[in-house]
């Protein structure tokens, strides 16, 4: 029944692709599709869907990698609901012709242009089928596929390419060099495909928000281990934007030669970043074989996992690791870890280990959510309106706060602008805070509000995995600034 039921999920999957493709066109078609202007996280959105690609890339066993340059501005201005269109629908078929190999996302600044406006070249490449010249020719046309085996075979409109090139032109318009919005494609038969467009933006006024202590990783070398090159060249282009000296390896033996080869001439390596999931020596069998030498025992170990194994955290910590990050890696978390497995300055407050202040008003889901970080051994404490909250905030520190949006007494933005105001000097007003949320209240305009002084959301009825994994990051990682 369950395997009739995901048949039928895909089957009403595909036909809503179909049939959205078919009104997309229309639209295009008619000149009706309007392209929006407003402001949004570049570099946000394009982690968002990697996250979500990533996921069916490794349902194939393929390696997913993103890397956005560090020029790239953060904040700009245009359609970000098209970008995500145009991104997924590249994505997808690069995950969807590969059957071996890698499939990236890349984003680079290409021009810096008159009156804040940026162009950005955004690259997919997969290591797929390929496809010959006289097929590149006709691509972008509507209803082609590369041949109707491929229908047949992978389904489709063959409409999705050809709505990619007009939302590029569309999205393009004309930037202040005379450009317009640009898309291409390289490929070969047998050896992988990569696509490309170029967009101009604005680029919005709020400066990206910066990695505070960034400064200290400079100067720290950093062992890489990972069996996939395109992801060792994207760590190592990322340490390298931080200004560490990284040190590569393609394999555990080829890492524990590196470092007994850097330690017998006393050059020093500050922490070790390990993929968990490489043939012959896995993470887990590294990690032990450095913590069962004297020499590497004290080196702090950081594991690159897949979405697949999110909640693996008691197996890691038992092999040595001291925190784990998830593929694609994001340049973000990767400077926090790194930050917080580094010696740093001791902090002004000692904060009580791992408690959590859970402020929920609905008492089934406030015992739930109690129930799912005790058992992942964490301390909470619970209040069940506004007062209550900033009494206890008061009352002791706390490293995490999670917050209902819809707490009685005072509203969620009102306590959370208490805090970050520092209007109690007992409550820290860097306090990492994770709103839980229902999807209508985060469409709602008090949530807009709520969200200039959070660091995270959770969607209601929250996922037990996802609960864990945001917990770990912001306790782990994110309070080590």
């Amino acid at each position: 029944q369950r395997e009739y039921a995901e048949i039928a999920l895909h089957s009403g999957q595909s036909l809503m692709n179909v049939i959205n493709d078919i009104l997309d066109f229309s639209k295009i078609d008619a000149g009706k599709l309007d392209i929006e202007a407003i402001d949004f996280d570049a570099h946000a959105l394009v982690h968002e869907v990697a996250d979500l690609m990533a996921m069916n890339a490794e349902q194939k066993g393929l390696e997913f990698i993103c890397l956005i340059e560090p020029a790239v501005p953060q904040h700009l201005r245009g359609d970000p609901g098209r970008l995500r269109q145009i991104l997924f629908n590249l994505l997808g078929n690069a995950v969807k012709f590969t059957q071996a190999g890698e499939v990236s996302v890349s984003v680079r600044l290409l021009d810096r242009l008159p009156e804040q406006h940026a162009r950005l070249r955004f690259e997919v490449k997969d290591t797929g089928i390929g496809m010959p010249p006289e097929t590149l020719a006709i691509l972008f046309t509507p209803f082609t596929q590369a041949d109707s085996s491929m229908t047949r075979k992978f389904g489709g409109t063959g409409l999705g390419l050809s709505i990619v090139k007009r939302l590029v032109e569309l999205m393009g318009g004309e930037d202040a060099k005379g450009k317009r919005g640009e898309i291409g494609v390289e490929s070969h038969v047998g050896s992988g495909s990569t696509f490309w467009f170029t967009l101009p933006f604005a680029t919005a006024d709020s400066a990206a928000t910066p990695i505070p202590r960034l400064a200290s990783l400079a100067g720290q070398r950093i062992l890489v281990v990972d069996d996939n090159a395109s992801s060792r060249l994207a760590l190592d282009k990322m340490l390298r934007e931080f200004n560490c000296l990284p040190l590569l390896a393609s394999g555990g033996m080829e890492a524990l030669a590196l470092l007994r080869a850097e330690l017998s001439e006393n050059r020093p390596v500050n922490a070790i970043v390990i993929d968990n999931l490489m043939p012959g020596m896995d993470g887990v069998t590294l990690a032990g074989k450095l913590r069962a030498t004297q020499d590497s025992a004290h080196i702090p170990l950081l594991a690159l996992i897949s979405a697949r194994q999110r909640g693996s955290s008691p197996q890691l910590l038992q092999a040595g690791f001291a925190a784990h990050i998830t593929k694609p890696v994001r340049r973000d978390h990767l400077a926090r870890s790194l930050l917080a497995l580094l010696p740093a300055s001791t902090p002004q407050h000692p904060v009580a280990a791992g408690r959590i202040l859970l402020a929920e008003s609905n008492g089934p889901s406030q015992k739930l959510v109690q129930v799912l970080l005790h058992k992942a051994g964490y301390q909470v404490d619970t209040a069940g309106n506004s007062q209550a909250t900033l009494e206890a905030l008061a009352r002791q520190p706390y490293r995490l706060l999670l917050l209902d949006c819809l707490l009685p007494g005072l509203d969620g933005p009102e306590i959370v602008r208490r805090i970050r105001a520092g209007e109690s000097d007992a409550v820290e007003t860097m306090l990492p805070i994770i709103a839980l949320c229902s999807d209508a209240q985060e469409a709602d305009p008090q949530h807009a509000a709520l969200s200039a002084g959070i660091n995270d959301t959770l969607a209601k009825p929250i996922a037990a995995s996802l609960l864990i994994e945001k917990v770990e990051y912001w306790l782990h990682f994110n309070h080590a600034d």
